[in-house]
């Protein structure tokens, strides 16, 4: 997705529940992270520093995030780009809000969207167990009725994508929570002072 605006100034307007119930397309699931509720909401909080290790990892897609102002400017190699802002976090929850273009081979339109995601969870056992909810709209009129017109596909894409994400999400949640020499050693600079100060320095020998 290519994320139109600038800043919070492109959500400012946005009234979540009014959102919701005019989504032209909507997609919930559940999902289990063996994690405590430090290490996930240090996660979602800091997409950036996550996002490089993804890339660092070689997970694919390819996220690519980069901090423009308030927002997060992410492009992936299969055509989406653009921009995410967080839009309300508490403890149990994150609300992120998008807007953009889908250019995918698998969706055969130019789409012009917006997208809403929530995150619900709870911390039981020694791991999180939470819902997501995504919430899409075309931009207008006209992008809404491509939405529309290519629903099915589009959450066949949104349900593979979010399985897959989550399953290599969890590859780097264990390692930060059992090996987090492994992931410091990949970073460098900026990154490594953000995950040392996340997560904590390495022992001194």
């Amino acid at each position: 997705m290519y994320f139109l605006g600038s800043g919070l100034c492109f959500a400012a307007g946005v009234n979540t529940q009014e959102f919701i119930k005019t989504a032209t397309v909507s997609y919930k699931t559940q999902f289990s992270v063996d994690t405590n509720l430090t290490t996930w909401n240090k996660m979602m909080d800091n997409l950036i520093l996550f996002g490089k290790l993804w890339e660092l990892y070689g997970f694919q897609p390819v996220y690519k995030m980069t901090r423009k102002g308030s927002h997060i400017h992410i492009a992936d190699d299969t055509g989406i780009k653009g921009d995410l802002v967080t839009t309300a976090s508490s403890q149990n929850r994150k609300i992120f809000y998008a807007r953009g273009n889908i250019d995918h081979w698998a969706i055969p339109s130019f789409i012009a969207a917006n997208v809403v995601f929530i995150f619900d969870y709870q911390y039981s056992q020694n791991r999180i167990d939470g819902k997501i909810a995504i919430y899409v709209k075309g931009d207008n009129s006209i992008p809404d009725l491509l939405v529309w017109m290519v629903s099915d596909r589009l959450l066949v894409r949104i349900e593979s994508r979010f399985a897959k994400n989550m399953a290599d999400v969890k590859k780097i949640i264990f390692d930060i929570m059992n090996a987090p020499d492994k992931p410091r050693r990949m970073l460098t600079g900026e990154m490594l002072t953000d995950f040392n100060s996340l997560f904590g320095k390495p022992p001194e020998k």
